[in-house]
């Protein structure tokens, strides 16, 4: 059954914006490991858990010692943080994708102003107005097969519309479980109204 409510796709890039990978969310996990243990070592530094005898020159502050522990960490934190989400978006969207194998839907891209004291931040983001689904049987996917799939498009306008804003377009994401690789692609469709 067709989705015809606009909903705002999280995991959809706009179109010439390319998206993360699973190696820059693992890049970022790995990243962020040695500024969590650097601020875990100051940590006890400042705690007394390592002696201060053990470090050469003059100690620092207490407080300083703790701020620094805190950036350290946090840093580190923040960093790894952002390889999690990617990893779990990623999982999200595949799981998505494993559901819905044949989707075909309408893309409407529109701009959003955000304000944050005195910061403006300009975003493009992607709005779904129709999807419908269309699941094949494991079978009937295979290399060198020609695979039929029709999709009921819904009335009114949802022409394509590439040339002036806000942009609208068509798009049909393919996902197949193959032995040995997953593949998955997007077509651009075109679709117009009758004249």
């Amino acid at each position: 059954m067709a989705d015809t409510e606009r909903k705002r796709l999280l995991s959809q890039q706009p179109r010439g914006t390319p998206g993360s990978s699973g190696c820059a969310a693992a890049f970022f996990i790995v990243f962020g490991l040695p500024f969590m243990a650097a601020g875990g070592a100051i940590g006890l530094l400042a705690g007394g858990v390592i002696p201060p005898a053990a470090v050469k020159g003059t100690p620092m502050p207490s407080g300083l010692t703790w701020c620094l522990a805190l950036l350290f960490f946090g840093a580190g934190v923040f960093l790894s943080s952002l390889g999690i989400r990617g990893l779990v978006e990623r999982s999200r969207l595949h799981a998505r994708r494993a559901r819905y194998p044949f989707t075909l839907r309408c893309i409407e891209e529109r701009t959003e102003t955000r304000r944050s004291g005195t910061r403006t931040s300009i975003q493009t983001v992607c709005d779904q107005l129709w999807a419908d689904d269309v699941a094949q049987q494991g079978g009937a996917v295979r290399e060198g097969n020609e695979v039929t799939v029709r999709f009921d498009l819904p009335e009114g306008d949802y022409g394509t519309r590439l040339a002036e804003p806000p942009a609208r377009y068509w798009e049909l994401a393919v996902v197949a479980d193959t032995p040995g690789v997953d593949f998955s692609a997007k077509f651009l469709v075109p679709v117009y109204g009758r004249s």
